[in-house]
């Protein structure tokens, strides 16, 4: 089992890291860290600020993180029911607490992808054309890599930060 998590560790690293290029405009790869309870707790300080498996602990990843819960998952094998189990978790917590969910889930050999409710991915900008009813929300999976290439900047635009 350690080998699971430390394989969990270093996706929640790695997201992390994609998360901070991609709002620094490749400029950092800090402002984004794993929670200390990896989602056993919120977090809110003047300088750490989250709920879910990422915190920001910059205030450049707040307008994000202040809109999403962000949770990782990264298994060998991945089938619909297993992202839908994490997935409705996810949402359950995000319901009680006003923020949209964002699940990034890789598994093995495969690319990373996003889950979230249409809204969440409206948010950012996307118009998902494909979606699927999950516990009465509409939801859609999109590639990772189509979220963090829209430019960073006109999301704050977007959201008036």
């Amino acid at each position: 089992m350690v080998i699971g998590k430390q394989k969990g560790n270093e996706f929640e690293r790695k997201v992390c890291k994609k998360l901070s290029l991609w709002i620094s405009n490749g400029e950092r790869d800090d402002i984004f860290w794993r929670s200390a309870g990896s989602g056993s707790r919120a977090t809110v300080s003047k300088t750490v600020r989250g709920t879910g498996d990422i915190v920001a602990i910059d205030p450049l990843g707040f307008p994000l993180i202040d809109r999403f819960v962000i949770e990782c998952k990264n298994h060998r094998k991945l089938d619909r029911a297993k992202i839908y189990s994490f997935y409705i978790k996810l949402l359950d917590q995000c319901i009680n607490i006003d923020l949209y969910p964002l699940l990034i889930f890789k598994e093995s050999y495969k690319e990373i992808k996003v889950i979230s409710i249409i809204e969440g991915f409206t948010e950012l900008g996307i118009e998902p054309e494909e979606f699927e009813l999950i516990k009465g929300f509409n939801v859609c999976i999109k590639n990772f890599n189509d979220i963090t290439s829209i430019p960073w900047k006109g999301i704050l635009k977007r959201w008036k930060v």
